[in-house]
């Protein structure tokens, strides 16, 4: 959940002049000063988890405050890069009948069935809303006499470019029977991986896939369901909900659409300095999770004020190596630590400014490492999980904590904050 600030941080660390608490106060708000000092914006509508487990949408411009479905934790801000949903018919199920399909059951509406196991049958059972998202309940069952599965389409196909990575993702949950022995997958034909559900249980999860395109071409998304064989029966009955396949080599958050693609904006957030910085000297803190971006050279930063400066950056490749770096001036220090895309990660850097040269003094993730370097921060605005000077370098995850002290803070100090 973050950090709550209270009179005995004050004592251990000194006051603030900057405490962004997105995770616990769901705000913008800075609350030393009490001010919205973020200028915030996104052209597109986005989505995000609740506090309640449910897919809310925010409104063009409005920041997305994420929740993890499971536990209900708090994120943070989310910051994402753009993407499109290439499935064309996710949401806002229409035309839908139940029964068995070709004897009175119907798909929603742009939904096809593009092929079918012989000897076996598939049932509309049920729709409807779970968790803020348009499900389709679906039944496969019967004798198998020839191996070709049951393969469901939701919308039109989508375009793929040899070599570039895509990610499958949808929401899926078991509603009576077993996944063993059966291919089931949300996927795009033609080769190519996606999301596999032989994992699903009672529960509906999100459920995705990383996979490159071997080839240029135009593919159908599908969900494959189905028995690998001539021989055998089953009877299943799966939750579907929320496909998406996007452009891009990790998952983003869901972009519904009911009829055509659909492009989430990026979001952007700039922080103006206002009263609280101190350009001779000072101390940087965050907390936040990410670091991945697409098709961009660099790192997501974390935290980016201008004049060639980047306080914090999640390394691109610490998913991997358990790495992140902070930034100053063009150098970079890789930090180890035991953290991850999935896990948060704590850093703080310190500062002194002459007027030429800006050294670092320390850097604490949660060892001191010493580096120097010529730089200069001349900075009014700064870039909060994007470049200062575009809507580049995203961080495409969460940001639980931005804290900033017009003080340089001791190395017990910095070991502390960032335990």
């Amino acid at each position: 959940m973050g950090v709550h600030y209270n009179k005995a941080d004050f004592i251990t660390y000194g006051k603030p002049s900057l405490f962004l608490d997105f995770a616990n106060k769901k705000s913008l708000i800075d609350r030393i000063s009490g001010n919205n000092l973020i200028t915030f914006t996104r052209s597109s509508t986005g989505t995000y988890v609740g506090a309640d487990g449910l897919i809310k949408t925010a409104a063009a411009d409005e920041a997305r405050f994420d929740h993890d479905p499971d536990t209900g934790e708090s994120l943070g801000l989310l910051i994402e890069e753009s993407r499109t949903n290439l499935i064309t018919h996710s949401t806002s199920f229409s035309g839908i009948t139940t029964g068995t399909f070709g004897s009175g059951g119907t798909l929603p509406t742009g939904w096809n069935v593009d092929q079918s196991q012989q000897g076996t049958n598939l049932d509309i059972v049920d729709y409807g809303t779970e968790n803020g998202l348009d499900y389709i309940d679906l039944r496969f069952y019967g004798n198998v006499t020839y191996p070709n599965r049951w393969l469901i389409r939701p919308g039109s196909s989508v375009g793929l470019t040899t070599n570039i990575s895509y990610h499958s993702s949808c929401y899926a949950k078991l509603i009576s029977g077993s996944t063993s022995g059966l291919v089931v997958q949300f996927s795009v034909r033609g080769g190519f991986n996606g999301a596999a559900l032989s994992g699903i249980d009672t529960n509906l999860k999100r459920y995705d896939g990383n996979w490159t395109a071997t080839s240029t071409g135009t593919y159908y998304p599908r969900l494959d369901v189905g028995l690998n064989a001539s021989s055998g029966s089953y009877d299943l009955t799966i939750r579907f909900a929320a496909p998406q396949v996007e452009q891009g080599a990790f998952l983003t958050s869901y972009i519904p659409t009911s009829g055509s693609t659909v492009t989430r904006t990026v979001d952007s957030a700039l922080l103006s300095t206002s009263n609280w910085w101190d350009y001779t000297q000072g101390t940087a803190y965050a907390e936040y999770r990410g670091g991945l971006e697409s098709n961009q050279n660099g790192y997501g930063r974390v935290w980016s004020p201008s004049g060639a400066a980047t306080f914090i950056a999640g390394s691109a490749s610490h998913v991997y190596n358990n790495r992140h770096s902070v930034w100053f001036g063009g150098s970079s220090v890789n930090v180890s630590g035991q953290e991850h895309l999935s896990a948060f990660a704590k850093n703080a850097i310190t500062y002194s400014n002459n007027g030429t040269n800006c050294d670092i003094v320390n850097v604490s993730y949660p060892a001191i490492v010493t580096r120097t370097t010529n730089s200069s921060v001349t900075s009014t605005t700064h870039g909060i999980g994007r470049n200062v000077y575009g809507t580049t370098n995203m961080l495409n995850g969460h940001i639980k904590q931005l804290i900033y002290y017009p003080t340089i803070l001791t190395n017990a100090q910095l070991q502390s904050r960032t335990k």
